[in-house]
């Protein structure tokens, strides 16, 4: 923004709304999805509403850096308004851009792999690590119970019995046995 751009700036105007919004979900954070989606609705979606009227009644060029922002809201306007639908939902995509970087930073490193399966191979268990690491789990605790629990399954001849060895089953198990304890 221009240095001595007064307060009536557009540009300032639709950032003081960004702000109360963000202001909004991070007082919610630590909130049930049943109470934040309450919340939401009471509180934060009368600024949001207020956003869009203030964005759509923006008179700017198309082509000017404020115009494309415009123009960028207002076509993310329908995802956005999903987040008053289901308190679980985020309004940015941190956590998943985060969980993700590891692949964007390996990327690179792919392009190494052998062979498609080794490829594959290194897909699955790095969606596997971060799935665990999502939940809460230790991928390495994970991953060994994994292994041992596969030899078992295969030595038993349950191997249709797979879906034991997701991140999400290793976490109920933990949690089971700590409820014991």
């Amino acid at each position: 923004m221009p240095k001595g751009a007064g307060k009536q700036n557009l540009a300032t105007q639709a950032l003081d709304y960004i702000r109360q919004i963000f202001a909004w979900e991070d007082s919610f954070s630590t909130l049930e999805p049943e109470m934040r989606y309450q919340k939401r609705l009471e509180k934060e979606k009368p600024v949001m509403d207020k956003f869009y009227s203030f964005v759509e009644g923006m008179a700017v060029a198309d082509k000017s850096a404020l115009g494309r922002a415009r123009t960028y809201a207002l076509s993310q306007k329908p995802y956005i308004f999903n987040l008053y639908q289901d308190g679980r939902l985020e309004l940015t995509n941190n956590r998943a851009e985060r969980s993700i970087k590891p692949f964007v930073i390996g990327r690179k490193n792919f392009l190494f792999a052998n062979t498609p399966a080794s490829a594959q191979t290194s897909a699955i268990i790095y969606s596997l690590v971060e799935t665990a690491k999502e939940m809460g789990v230790d991928p390495y605790q994970y991953f060994t119970y994994t292994l041992q629990a596969a030899a078992q399954l295969a030595a038993d001849g349950k191997e249709d019995e797979i879906a034991r060895l997701t991140p999400a089953h290793f976490k109920a198990l933990n949690s089971k046995a700590e409820n014991k304890k």
